[in-house]
């Protein structure tokens, strides 16, 4: 019996003293990760900035880049997520205290937001720049244009940080990768894109408003990556008639992201940001639906 407590003692022991070292092998290999410094050149970048300037910026920004829906409508930052992987906030991004961007250059704003890398070098969390990559430079400017144009928020930016459950998730790949580890850093900012009713602009605002980082690269929805199990799923927005939007027409697509409801009169969840999508312009609605008519069906969840 003796015996057999011993060597019951040492192999818990033994278990207890793998998970030690697995556990700091995890915590300084995730730590690594999102301390990495990131040497990001860009391109000499002036802003400039006027009312017109400001106004495509704040269409933007409000209903395709969706800013408010992290940042929060008045831009001073908010939780986004507070789950037991892990605390994230948006950042303050206005002018007043507690702000990040307060001592911006004008070149880190694209380091932000075309590569998803903080001025210090430092890689940025869920900053969708994966997506803010298919911006231009006008568009860019526009954007921040707007966003320097908002009053003053004095609310302190709230740092984000994992817990062991989120680093043991995020070193395994259950948990996305961080933007700036998938961003190709050498693409060039693209050429302005010309607006119209058109699949190519449609295309454009698709890729601009991340509908690819929750509806997934076939758009054919599904659990969104990293999401708890609890976590409502992407709808299939592929054309598939059976569970995609397969047989929407302009009008119930226009309706759903202008007032949040299918064709079967069933409300869209508050994950989809229609309250932002409903600022969209008419013409840039039905430009993203052209272009949505063109993804082939795929049946529901294939991402």
């Amino acid at each position: 019996m003796k015996k057999f407590l011993k060597w019951t003692g040492i192999t818990l022991g033994s278990l207890v003293g793998l998970l030690l070292i697995a556990g700091i092998v995890i915590y300084f290999g995730t730590e690594a990760r999102l301390t990495k410094k990131y040497e990001i050149g860009v391109k000499p970048f002036t802003l400039y900035s006027d009312s017109n300037t400001v106004a495509a910026g704040r269409q933007l920004g409000n209903g395709v880049a969706v800013c408010t829906h992290c940042h929060g409508d008045d831009l001073g930052g908010k939780v986004v997520i507070d789950a037991p992987v892990g605390f994230v906030a948006a950042p303050n991004i206005t002018s007043g205290e507690g702000s990040v961007v307060r001592d911006f250059k004008d070149s880190d704003w694209v380091r932000v937001l075309h590569h998803g890398v903080a001025p210090d070098g430092r890689p940025l969390v869920i900053m969708p720049a994966e997506d803010y990559q298919n911006l231009s430079i006008e568009e860019i400017n526009s954007l921040v244009s707007w966003v320097k144009s908002m009053p003053p928020v004095n609310r302190p930016s709230q740092p984000s940080s994992f817990t062991m459950l989120g680093r043991v998730l995020f070193a395994f790949g259950v948990l996305p990768k961080l933007p700036a580890e998938v961003i190709d850093h050498n693409v060039p900012i693209p050429p302005t894109a010309v607006p119209g009713v058109n699949p190519t602009y449609g295309h454009h605002l698709a890729l601009t408003a991340g509908c690819v980082g929750c509806h997934g690269p076939t758009f054919s929805g599904g659990q969104i990556p990293g999401t708890p199990p609890d976590w409502p799923a992407a709808a299939n927005i592929s054309q598939d008639t059976k569970t995609g939007i397969g047989s929407w027409s302009e009008a119930d697509f226009i309706r759903a992201l202008r007032e949040g409801m299918r064709p079967d009169g069933r409300t869209l969840d508050t994950l989809m940001p229609w309250k932002n999508t409903r600022l969209m312009k008419d013409d840039d609605l039905r430009a993203l639906y052209l272009f949505l008519k063109t993804i082939p069906a795929k049946p529901f969840g294939g991402r």
